[in-house]
């Protein structure tokens, strides 16, 4: 808020967040709900999204690939350790914060979900299905925080929709700008 202040971005404004940034644009418009006149999550994380997978993955194995065990760990424990990322993120005290989030009322929203686990290589194919349900199911709940959404699914994307599907991105957001300017 102070950034936006300094640059002389002045309310309302229409925030867009993607994967942690879907957590902090959330955190702001519940913050600063009457400077907030839309929201857009790309593929957001959701707060429980770590608790939701961290048993789904299948034990170690020796001769496993090495991408599958460093996300195993990212997901079951180096989560935790905001040591763990370059800029010192603290996910438990960002997924605590989320948490405390029960409704963002009437604020128009856009969920845009990808297939973020059809898509993924590290996964076995027979399981993708099953955890894109479960993301799925992650996605729907953030587009219940408010009685004004919509969800929009991108199965043929993955994670990063931004570089996967740029352009129905920013349709959506486009739109929501455009609703916002028009009072609709």
């Amino acid at each position: 808020r102070v950034l936006l202040q300094r640059a002389d971005v002045a309310p309302p404004y229409v925030l867009v967040g993607h994967s942690l940034g879907g957590v902090l644009a959330r955190l702001f418009a519940h913050r600063y709900r009457q400077q907030v006149a839309a929201l857009v999550l790309v593929d957001a994380m959701h707060e429980d999204q770590f608790d939701v997978f961290a048993p789904t993955f299948p034990p170690p194995r020796a001769d496993e690939p090495v991408g599958l065990t460093e996300i195993r760990e990212f997901w079951t424990r180096v989560w935790r350790d905001w040591h763990s990322t370059r800029e010192g993120i603290d996910l438990v005290t960002s997924c605590a914060q989320a948490r405390s989030i029960d409704s963002l009322g009437d604020l128009p929203m856009h969920v845009l979900s990808a297939g973020t686990f059809l898509n993924s290589p590290l996964i076995p194919e027979p399981v993708r299905p099953r955890l894109q349900g479960m993301w799925d199911e992650l996605q729907v709940r953030l587009a219940r925080l408010s009685t004004h959404s919509t969800r929009t699914m991108v199965a043929n994307s993955g994670h990063f929709l931004q570089r996967d599907a740029p352009q129905q991105v920013a349709a959506v957001v486009a739109s929501m700008v455009e609703r916002v300017r028009s009072g609709k």
